[in-house]
């Protein structure tokens, strides 16, 4: 990373904005996508935040077969715990995968025409912050007793 200043054109302070060399096309001669996806931080790879997703859509789809065995025994107890615990591991996956898609881009290891790396669209980050909304009122709801 590093920082650039830019003059403010009304004759203020200089503008201090952070370039990221992945983010910007590549002059001539410049490295290669896979050169480029090698500096995004971890976090912002496409797969790290689809593995989050495939493990909160397993955890998901797994939690009603440990629902369905605690429902046919007499005792119900412990054996849904696992369903609950998979429940909450498949939220706090889908819920961090939304941060990561809501505060920046998630990068592919695909190059566009002009040189930059693909990043996930605009439809990624409108159904994340939809889902966080969402999220954030059931939480409150919760909290105030109110289902």
């Amino acid at each position: 990373m590093t920082s650039e200043n830019h003059g403010d054109p009304a004759g203020g302070q200089p503008e201090r904005r952070v370039v990221l060399p992945y983010a910007r096309p590549p002059g001539p001669g410049g490295p290669t996508p896979a050169e480029l996806y090698a500096q995004v931080p971890w976090f912002r790879r496409n797969g790290f935040s689809s593995t989050l997703i495939l493990i909160a859509l397993a955890c998901w789809l797994c939690s009603p077969i440990f629902f369905a065995i605690a429902s046919s025994r007499v005792g119900r107890g412990p054996i849904a715990i696992p369903a609950v615990l998979l429940l909450i591991v498949a939220g706090l996956a889908l819920v961090t995968v939304c941060v990561i898609v809501v505060t920046g881009p998630v990068y592919l290891p695909k190059a566009m025409p002009d040189g930059r790396l693909k990043t996930w669209g605009i439809a990624n980050k409108v159904i994340a912050a939809l889902f966080l909304i969402i999220w954030a009122w059931i939480c409150v709801a919760m909290m105030h007793g109110k289902r």
